[in-house]
């Protein structure tokens, strides 16, 4: 039997063919695929790191260090004498409140000095009344003489009248005994009459004179009186008040603390007698505590006029932070309770003392972990007014002892020289530029030599 193979079709031969064609152009494209072009800069140029700043305000941050005190140290005296009949158990460190009766003064010799002076007033009061009555006496008695004066003084001018008629008739009887018309007998009438006259007014003159020195006298005694008067008023008023001061120290017999305190020293004991003035204890402030600060002038120099602190009531909220290497603790809510008026030449710096209130429990006795206490040494963060139009550099990027700035402009890297430095901030240096800087990119480091020169800046 005669065998027939089958012949393949034309439509096999060319899908094979095109297979085979499309396999080796599909191995030549991939091996001889091209990566895509990258740009890199060139390696001759020397490559620097950059920092973009800008003008603007930014605020300046002191730390300034000082010992906490108390904002009241008082020391309590007696205000009386006697012997100090009842004491509390006082002790060097204990809290005392306004409540607590810390001494207490026996009141017997402030007792006994009132009576004494209320004594001493009562004889003024009889001495008064004697010398009221004294005064109407004279006044009666002025009046008296001073009608007797007027009686006086017209017998005076009455008698020296009646002189002046017997002058005239004795001159008469002169001129008619020349003439003998009348007897010498008549003559030596005349004459005796005349002489009787003479002595009638002699002696209503001193009748005046004496009545004159008897008012002087009783107007000089009446001024004496009345002085006397006065000043027994004063003495009266003098010990009257002496009474108002003994009866006040009486209610200080008992002595307390106007604040929440802590006994500093004890200086008298239960038994021992004092006198006004005498220490008894010494005690400090609980509630509120101060810290004296002396900012030095090299935070403020840039300040050339104007206000450094703005408002400074409104810094209610200032920490403080106790320095100590044991302990990290803040302490908040402090104020600016005075700033100083001018700066201390000695020192170079300006006198602020921080206030703070320390919380206290609804006995009035503190809160042992936010009490800030005495003695205890800290660092007080004060925001001073803000500068404005400056930039701040951090410190890696200000060269040549901080007073040249690098920077990249169009590429080329360029300096700024005589930088004026403001202040020393955490977080950089606070400098001010010309105004033809807006904005910088300053470089960290450089290559010596480089300025002028083209260089790569990265970030």
């Amino acid at each position: 039997m005669k065998r027939f193979i089958k012949k393949p079709s034309h439509l096999v031969i060319f899908s094979i063919v095109l297979f085979i064609f499309l396999t080796i152009t599909t191995g030549i494209l991939i091996k001889n695929k091209t990566e895509p072009q990258q740009i890199f800069p060139d390696d001759d140029l020397p490559t620097v790191h950059i920092v973009t700043i800008k003008r603007g305000t930014h605020p300046i941050k002191t730390r300034v260090f000082g010992t906490a005190q108390a904002e009241k140290t008082v020391t309590l005296k007696a205000a009386i004498s006697g012997k100090i009949v009842d004491t509390s158990d006082l002790y060097i460190g204990k809290v005392i409140h306004p409540s607590d009766k810390l001494f207490s003064i026996e009141k017997n010799k402030t007792i006994l000095a009132i009576n004494t002076t209320e004594i001493q007033i009562r004889e003024l009061n009889l001495k008064e009344q004697l010398f009221d009555q004294e005064v109407e006496i004279l006044k009666s008695r002025i009046t008296t003489a001073e009608k007797l004066k007027v009686i006086a003084k017209h017998a005076s001018e009455k008698q020296q009248a009646t002189l002046d008629i017997e002058n005239k008739l004795f001159d008469n009887t002169q001129k008619l005994f020349k003439k003998e018309n009348i007897s010498a007998t008549s003559l030596l009438n005349h004459e005796i009459s005349l002489r009787r006259a003479e002595m009638s007014l002699l002696e209503s003159s001193q009748n005046l004179q004496r009545s004159q020195d008897t008012l002087d006298q009783l107007q000089s005694l009446f001024v004496n009186t009345q002085y006397n008067r006065e000043n027994l008023y004063n003495q009266k008023q003098l010990l009257k008040n002496r009474i108002d001061e003994l009866k006040i120290d009486m209610d200080k017999s008992d002595i307390f603390v106007d604040f929440p305190a802590q006994i500093v020293k004890v200086h008298a004991n239960s038994g021992e007698e004092v006198s006004p003035g005498t220490p008894l204890l010494t005690a400090r402030s609980l509630d509120a505590v101060e810290i004296p600060l002396q900012l030095p002038d090299s935070y403020f120099r840039w300040l050339y006029e104007g206000t450094l602190i703005t408002n400074p009531e409104k810094y209610n909220a200032i920490d403080i932070i106790l320095v100590n290497r044991d302990l990290e603790k803040i302490f908040s809510n402090g104020f600016i309770k005075s700033i100083g008026e001018s700066i201390t030449i000695p020192t170079r710096s300006l006198p602020i003392i921080i206030g703070r209130n320390n919380p206290l429990k609804d006995d009035a006795s503190t809160i042992p972990q936010e009490e800030l206490k005495p003695g205890m040494y800290c660092k007080v963060l004060i925001e001073l007014t803000n500068l404005d139009n400056v930039f701040i550099v951090p410190y890696a990027m200000l060269h040549a002892n901080h007073n040249v700035i690098y920077y990249v402009d169009n590429g080329k890297l360029s300096s700024i020289t005589d930088v004026e430095i403001l202040f020393e901030a955490d977080d950089g240096i606070i400098v001010r530029l010309p105004e033809e800087y807006q904005e910088l990119d300053i470089v960290t480091h450089v290559v010596k030599n480089s300025i002028g020169t083209m260089v790569n800046a990265t970030r």
